[in-house]
């Protein structure tokens, strides 16, 4: 009976012996062909057959071979894609953005975003820099903002010397990001004008013909999204000449010109020349407002004595 248990002892270990032996050339398989898979990943499989090009039609798979340097046949995994964006953005200036992507088992695809008239700002020379959404410098030297573009106002470029085809930076690239962020976030489009001259009342124009008076860089999202509320629900008019003054946390003082006719200076002084007819146009609009208060004010005063009313006034 001794006997029995101790050779079934032995042929178990003798099993387990030659499981532990089959699990390890198991193992041992398995790691030479990962191995080996990644040798022919990296030197057979994944060649560049096409490179696939959008955005900007004036391009195509042949220059960006050329400019990064690349060809039918390189491996895609090889490819360093951060290397090559930086390589067609620096050396294809009317463009904005570049974004490279592997679109396996054999395509490289390259997008162009263009770089378009987006911002206006002054030098200290005088003139215009004319930049692109992501600050690209399209010209320098300008005598006036390009038309359709938003004109900076209080902003400083760090380095005037900066090419045609370079990026422009601001000394108040903080304040510029909070403001690009909130009008993202509520969905305000069309800003023509932003003036951080004086810090404590942050002013945009819109559309303009609205300003848009912010008070400090507090509650930036806040503020714009409240605007941005009262103006779908017609609270604020966003096509007539007028001011909303969101500087007090949740009101929204409103008025138009007719309340103010010092808003034809200020929207003149925030389009910087950009457009001569508007400008005239608003001139025209507060002369006659200004003639209308006056033949307002030659008329009796009514029984009730409301005859001016203040402007109105949004609360959330």
């Amino acid at each position: 009976m001794a006997n029995q248990h101790a050779e079934a002892a032995v042929a178990w270990q003798a099993k387990r012996r030659a499981f532990k032996k089959r699990r390890r050339m198991a193992i041992i398989l398995l790691i030479l062909l990962c191995a080996l898979l990644c040798v022919l990943s990296f030197t057979v499989l994944f060649r560049m057959e096409q490179v696939s090009v959008s955005g900007m039609e004036q391009y195509n798979g042949d220059y960006v071979c050329r400019i990064a340097d690349i060809k039918a046949g390189d491996s895609l995994l090889m490819m360093r894609t951060d290397a090559l964006r930086e390589r067609l953005l620096s050396n294809t200036l009317d463009a904005d953005q570049v974004e490279v992507k592997r679109r396996l088992p054999s395509t490289l695809e390259v997008t162009f975003t263009p770089a378009l008239p987006t911002v206006s700002i002054k030098g200290s020379g005088g003139t215009y820099y004319i930049l692109s959404a992501g600050y690209r410098v399209l010209e320098t030297g300008a005598l006036a903002p390009a038309e359709g573009t938003t004109v900076l106002h209080g902003f400083t470029l760090t380095d005037e010397a900066v090419p045609v085809g370079g990026f422009a930076s601001f000394q108040e690239n903080d304040i510029l990001s909070q403001l690009q962020n909130a009008l993202n976030a509520c969905g305000l489009s069309g800003v023509t004008a932003i003036d951080v001259r004086d810090r404590n009342n942050i002013r945009l124009l819109c559309q303009q013909n609205l300003v848009l008076d912010l008070g400090t860089a507090d509650e930036l999202d806040y503020k714009l999204g409240f605007i941005k509320d009262c103006m779908d629900k017609g609270r604020v008019d966003a096509v007539a000449i007028g001011c909303a003054d969101a500087g007090e946390t949740g009101k929204i003082y409103y008025r138009t010109l007719g309340d103010d006719p010092e808003l034809a200076n200020t929207i003149s002084e925030l389009l910087a020349a950009e457009d001569t007819a508007r400008k005239a146009q608003i001139e025209a609009e507060a002369a006659a407002a200004a003639a209308a208060a006056e033949a307002a004010a030659s008329q009796p005063e009514a029984a009730d004595e409301s005859a001016a009313s203040p402007p109105d006034t949004a609360e959330e």
